[in-house]
């Protein structure tokens, strides 16, 4: 499990030190960004710039879901209603590979 902490600039070193300190009895470590990255796939949420970009749209990456169809303007509305409609070009969906084991 990872967590997103936004904390002002000058409480950062003080917040390392105390999490640090809080997680060695729970054998806490540090791990890198490609490991974070990792199980965010595995969680299937999605990031700007990497599954959500400019070239589709809400109804073709799956966010449908999440738009306000009912307020009554936004910027792409007309749109986003005559797509849901049409054939999507792309769609972006999930792969489950079935495994027993990782790399290391």
């Amino acid at each position: 499990m990872a967590y997103e902490l936004h904390i002002p600039n000058d409480g950062l070193i003080s917040a390392y030190l105390a999490l640090q300190e809080a997680g060695e009895d729970l054998e806490l470590s540090l791990f890198g960004s490609r490991a974070v990255e990792s199980m965010r796939m595995e969680k299937g949420y999605l990031h700007w710039k990497a599954e959500i970009l400019t070239e589709f749209d809400p109804v073709e990456a799956g966010l449908h879901r999440f738009v306000d169809f009912e307020k009554p303007e936004f910027v792409g509305k007309e749109m986003l209603l005559e797509r849901q409609g049409m054939a999507k070009r792309h769609m972006l969906c999930m792969l489950e590979v079935d495994f027993d084991i990782a790399p290391a």
